[in-house]
C-alpha cells in the first residue's frame, strides 16, 4: 500500500486544482493546516482553500493494495504557471497527457472582456482564477466574460473528462 503526501502553502479563498493519473484509480485527500480532513476525491480536487496556511495533500492508490507510478498535476489560483502567458489573439495549441493540466497568465483591466474559446475532439474545461487566487468563473469550451480586477489572472486548462488525453486549441 503506497501513499505519498504533499505540502500546499495558501491563503483562504485560493483555488487549487489536482488531477492524477494512474492505471488504476488514485485517492487525493486534502486536509486543512489543522489537520482536519477537507476533501476527498478519486483522480480530481478542485477545491476553494477556506483557510491561510499550509495544507497536506495525501495520494493512494485506491482500492488497497495497487501499486505503481502515477503523475500528479497541480495548479493554484495565483500562483506559477505551467505554460507562460496568453497573449490577445494568438493561437495555443498544446496535447494533454491523460488527466493533465496546462497553466497559462492573462494580465487585464478591471472592465476588460475577455474570450477563451477551446477546441479539442471531447470537453475543454477552463477555469480562471483572480489576480488573488480566488476562482473567478469556469466555462466548458467558451469562456466569455467581463473581469472585475485589474491584475493578473490564471488560467487552468484540462479535459472535462476523467482521463482524457489529446490535443487542444485556444482562441
Amino acid at each position: 500500500y503506497q501513499i505519498y503526501s504533499y505540502t500546499i502553502s495558501a491563503t483562504a479563498g485560493q483555488g487549487v486544482v489536482l488531477h492524477a493519473y494512474s492505471s488504476s484509480n488514485i485517492s487525493i485527500s486534502l486536509y486543512r493546516p489543522n489537520g482536519a480532513p477537507l476533501v476527498n476525491y478519486s483522480n480530481r480536487v478542485e477545491q476553494t482553500l477556506p483557510d491561510t496556511g499550509t495544507y497536506t495533500v495525501v495520494v493512494a492508490y485506491s482500492p488497497n493494495g495497487v501499486t505503481g507510478n502515477f503523475k500528479l498535476y497541480y495548479a493554484q489560483g495565483g500562483g506559477s504557471v505551467s505554460d507562460g502567458t496568453l497573449a490577445s489573439g494568438s493561437t495555443v495549441t498544446k496535447t494533454l497527457e491523460n488527466n493533465q493540466l496546462a497553466s497559462y497568465q492573462i494580465t487585464a483591466s478591471a472592465g476588460q472582456g475577455i474570450m477563451i474559446y477551446g477546441n479539442a475532439a471531447q470537453n475543454v474545461s477552463i477555469r480562471v482564477y483572480n489576480p488573488d487566487g480566488s476562482l473567478f468563473s469556469t466555462a466548458s469550451n467558451r469562456f466569455s466574460e467581463t473581469l472585475l480586477n485589474t491584475g493578473t489572472y490564471t488560467v487552468v486548462v484540462s479535459y472535462s473528462v476523467v482521463n482524457a488525453n489529446g490535443t487542444y486549441k485556444l482562441y
